[in-house]
């Protein structure tokens, strides 16, 4: 069986060993030692070390994955289905992520406002979909509207999103900069 020491700097009697636990990798410390203090050079050994005994036990860490495609704060998402979990919202409503429950009990949800209602309302991925990048409020190459209304309708947007909470006027700016794009 495969085991690793890395002898403490301080005190050459304090060890620390590693070996393969069967499903785990044990780590054991010497009679009467809490800590063993290592160079960072013997750090690194002894860590590489205690990733061969992990891929000993495991086989290896897994190939990476895709990064996650979840929807994040700030995200706009279609609604897909009438009133999932008796949200107040029907299919083809587009609602903007405020929150994130990805630790759910039955499914992966997000939160998200509905109109002055304060309560963040949960939802879950089945019953949504990503919409493509478009506006969510008229821009000035859409209509006849100024730059400065279209900022003011943002400022809006981002104030109706904040309300219920506390913000300052930086979090509003910081937020309306964020949904136009």
């Amino acid at each position: 069986m495969t085991d690793y020491v890395a002898r403490c700097r301080a005190a050459a009697r304090d060890t620390i060993r590693a070996m393969n636990g069967g499903e785990t990798v044990a780590l054991y410390p010497s009679e009467g030692c809490d800590s063993v203090y290592l160079p960072p050079t013997d750090a690194r050994i002894f860590a590489r070390g205690i990733l061969a005994l992990a891929d000993e036990i495991d086989g290896g860490e897994a190939e990476e994955t895709a990064s996650d495609s979840r929807p994040k704060v700030g995200d706009r998402l279609r609604v897909t289905k009438d009133n999932p979990r008796f949200c107040p919202v029907v299919t083809g409503d587009v609602i903007t992520v405020v929150g994130t429950d990805y630790d759910h009990d039955s499914a992966d949800c997000v939160r998200f406002l509905h109109g002055d209602d304060a309560y963040r309302w949960i939802i879950p991925l089945t019953a949504v979909e990503k919409v493509a990048d478009e506006p969510e409020a008229a821009t000035p190459a859409d209509t006849s509207a100024s730059p400065e209304s279209y900022r003011a309708s943002l400022l809006a947007q981002a104030r109706d999103m904040m309300r219920g909470r506390d913000y300052t006027a930086a979090d509003l700016i910081d937020l309306a900069a964020y949904l136009a794009g």
